[in-house]
């Protein structure tokens, strides 16, 4: 832009020199020909022209400097206080988050199986009675619920409801998930949409899947938590044709603080959705250096033009936000690089 004026105001200029050289001739000696006079008049309109273009580019860089404006960050408060706490735990490229309000407690997902010890030592030393009110699998990929057969299997936690998705994968680790919930004699329930529940002073409803679909990732199970005045929204890797039922569905999915789908991948995250959930926060789960190339450089490009907060758990480690039901607090500052996984687009 800056650049822009530079080259008007300098095409200005000359105009004018030119015209003042023409003006200050002596007609009355000199014969000015009838072209001269026809460049002086084609002159004198560019300079018009080129004026009124310089004041409307002004006027377009104004409002071009109020939807930044609109678009700023909001304002990120440092702490730990809050009856509300939300862990974002890191376990590389996966998912993992350890919800708490009250006295209750609500695990969704727990990462790859390597990750399971470390979820569970970390929900052990977070929780005073080592109970879990609940545990969702998201869906049955193996980086969202191999950790789990470690908490179904701890001899430390102890779950009650155990929520899946109705998605079924014959795969090894769903395998031993399932096992691990029989020798406990635990077992698992899928929600409906708009089923709501209690956790502690907060409230979660379940919004998806809407439906069942073909692809894996768009039947994750999908739940809006609501604390005081704040929303929170997650929704495992639901990809595209997930997120536009939830746009189309009854619910109001507008939140504080979204939970990015698909570790931050581009089938995921749309601008139609995005613009329907407007949140001022957001969190991508996501492994360091992956060999998916996430997040990618379109999602976080959207989050940026969105002004919107990212926390990240490759960059920043277990991410944790706590509210008393109307502002919303943070362990660390949201990340600046922007940087997209190597290769992404």
């Amino acid at each position: 832009m800056k650049q822009f004026f530079l080259k008007i105001t300098i095409g200005i200029l000359i105009a004018v020199i030119f015209i003042l050289l023409i003006s200050a001739i002596d007609i009355g000696s000199i014969k000015i020909p009838i072209a001269v006079k026809d460049w002086e008049d084609k002159l004198s309109n560019f300079v018009v022209e080129k004026t009124e273009g310089l004041i409307e580019a002004i006027k377009e860089g104004n409002s071009e400097e109020n939807n930044a404006e609109e678009n700023e960050p909001a304002e990120v408060i440092i702490g730990t206080e809050g009856d509300l706490e939300i862990h974002f735990i890191d376990v590389g490229q996966g998912d993992a988050t350890l919800i708490m309000c009250g006295d209750d407690a609500m695990l969704i997902d727990a990462g790859y199986w390597d990750y399971g010890e470390g979820v569970e030592a970390y929900v052990d030393y977070q929780l005073e009675d080592n109970h879990l009110d609940y545990v969702i699998a998201t869906h049955p990929d193996a980086d969202h619920i191999g950790g789990l057969s470690e908490i179904f299997g701890s001899e430390i936690l102890t779950c009650d409801k155990i929520f899946f998705s109705g998605y079924d994968r014959d795969t090894g680790t769903m395998y031993y998930v399932e096992e691990a919930m029989k020798e406990k004699g635990y077992v698992s329930e899928v929600p409906s949409v708009g089923d709501t529940y209690n956790l502690g002073d907060a409230t979660f409803t379940i919004i998806g899947p809407v439906q069942m679909y073909e692809e894996c990732n768009d039947n994750s199970i999908c739940i809006l938590l609501e604390y005081g005045s704040t929303k929170y929204l997650f929704c495992g890797d639901a990809e595209e044709l997930a997120e536009a039922d939830m746009v189309e569905g009854i619910y109001n999915i507008d939140c504080d603080v979204l939970k990015i789908s698909h570790h931050g991948s581009k089938t995921s995250t749309t601008p139609t959705f995005l613009a329907e959930v407007s949140p001022e926060y957001a969190v991508i789960s996501v492994g360091e250096n992956n060999e998916y190339f996430q997040p990618h450089a379109t999602v976080l490009n959207l989050l940026r033009n969105y002004g919107i907060n990212v926390f990240r758990t490759d960059e920043q480690g277990s991410v944790v936000c706590t509210s008393n039901g109307e502002e919303i607090k943070w362990n660390c500052m949201p990340s600046t690089s922007w940087q997209a996984g190597e290769g992404a687009n």
